[in-house]
């Protein structure tokens, strides 16, 4: 009896081993096709914008001075909500995220991360410091809360409340934006101007693909329609003037 049933677990770890490398192999051969489909002139005030985060209905974008402005995806000319966080010391938030029912900020002025009300950032209800030597940006997705560190290039997952577990981003540069999508890490190098998107291997990300952009990304968020593609927002500078652009992407199989 104990034979057999060492012999069925091994059969159900080989057979789960080859499902994983034959998934690996099949989305080897997919690439994304991006489309830009507008770019709109945003005419509300943006004094030094840092980041952009996508809460399923609305566009949020943090300010270096702890101000927060939401636009409508079809209209995001002018800002529809406004937020200004206050009571938390200083605070210049550089990267945001959504998930888990909260919008998580990054301070760059204390180096720690803070768990906001979605549609009210003053609302902080959690602070907790940031993993890393250089904690640089910020991304939630696959149930848990991540962070770049810059120093070792290294995205740290959130296990459990305070506990960190490393997996190393193959990047070869030092992204300024991450954000999950579609079970990738897409990441943005500002050198390059390219947006590199990984699917994670075990301990660490191995590069997929890349895409290069024409103007500087200053922030960008994405919405994923399963793993065939979704619509990618970018927060971008041109003569001077912020602007919003929207994005389809699909997948083709090469």
């Amino acid at each position: 009896m104990l034979k057999r049933l060492k012999k069925f677990f091994y059969a159900v770890v080989a057979a789960a081993a080859l499902s994983a490398a034959v998934a690996w192999a099949v989305h080897a051969l997919r690439v994304f096709h991006f489309r830009l489909v507008s770019s709109t002139a945003i005419a509300s005030e943006l004094r030094n914008p840092t980041a952009l985060g996508f809460d399923g209905e609305l566009l949020w974008v943090s300010d270096w001075d702890g101000h927060f402005s939401a636009f409508d995806p079809k209209s995001p000319s002018l800002s529809v909500l406004f937020s200004e966080v206050r009571g938390v010391g200083p605070y210049h938030p550089t990267a945001l995220a959504f998930g888990d029912g909260a919008l998580w900020s990054l301070d760059a002025a204390q180096s720690r991360i803070l768990r906001q009300g979605v549609s009210d950032p003053n609302r902080v209800s959690s602070v907790e410091p940031a993993p890393g030597a250089a904690p640089s940006a910020l991304a939630f997705g696959e149930g848990s809360l991540w962070v770049l560190d810059a120093a070792s290039r290294v995205v740290n997952r959130e296990v459990a409340s305070g506990s960190w577990k490393p997996y190393a981003l193959n990047a070869g540069r030092v992204p300024s934006i991450v954000l999950w999508s579609g079970g990738e890490l897409w990441a943005y190098d500002p050198k390059s101007k390219e947006v590199s998107i990984f699917r994670p291997k075990g301990a660490s990300f191995e590069l997929a693909e890349r895409h290069a952009f024409a103007e500087p990304v200053l922030g960008m968020a994405a919405s994923a329609s399963g793993k065939d593609g979704g619509r990618l927002w970018i927060l971008t500078q041109k003569d001077g003037r912020y602007a919003m652009e929207s994005w389809r992407y699909s997948a083709f199989w090469r």
